[in-house]
């Protein structure tokens, strides 16, 4: 006769007990890399009562499980060469990373670093085309989309046109 496994998920009515509540957070953490937002988010979803998430993300932190600076850094890592420090910020600001955990990983990225991912990001954008001072604005704003600094934009516009200096990025 076979063995039933303890079911983690929610009863239809039954509350959630707190190794339920640590069993729901491995799981998800299964899945990915979580923020500690998003694992009490998760737990809320599944029914699980604020003491029973607060003990499951205890345990989490307690094991090394989660971890937001360990989290901001390794996205920031991960996104860096397709998106801007802005847009990065705002991505983890939407999923919940602690504020000083967002400065920590952003200051580790040095403007070369971002320059470099601006100018594979521009190059593709205008590749084929004919460089022109409307597109040189275009690819501007393109850049300015995807969440890298006007400094950055600046530079690497520059690269691609003379008249880079005279092109009136506010337009």
């Amino acid at each position: 006769m076979e063995k039933k496994k303890p079911s983690t998920e929610k009863k239809d009515n039954a509350p959630v007990t707190n190794e339920q509540a640590v069993d729901l957070a491995v799981k998800y953490l299964d899945y990915g890399r979580r923020t500690e937002k998003q694992i009490a988010d998760y737990l809320k979803r599944k029914g699980a009562g604020i003491a029973a998430a607060e003990h499951a993300l205890s345990k989490l932190l307690e094991y090394k499980y989660i971890d937001d600076f360990e989290y901001c850094r390794a996205y920031v890592e991960a996104n860096i060469g397709k998106a801007g420090a802005h847009k990065i910020r705002y991505s983890l600001i939407q999923k919940g990373a602690m504020a000083a955990a967002i400065e920590n990983a952003l200051t580790c990225v040095p403007d070369e670093t971002q320059e470099a991912a601006a100018l594979i990001v521009a190059e593709k954008y205008v590749r084929n085309k004919e460089m022109t001072a409307e597109l040189t604005r275009k690819a501007a704003r393109f850049l300015y989309g995807r969440g890298f600094s006007w400094e950055v934009i600046k530079r690497v516009t520059a690269r691609f046109s003379s008249d880079a200096e005279n092109v009136d990025f506010e337009e």
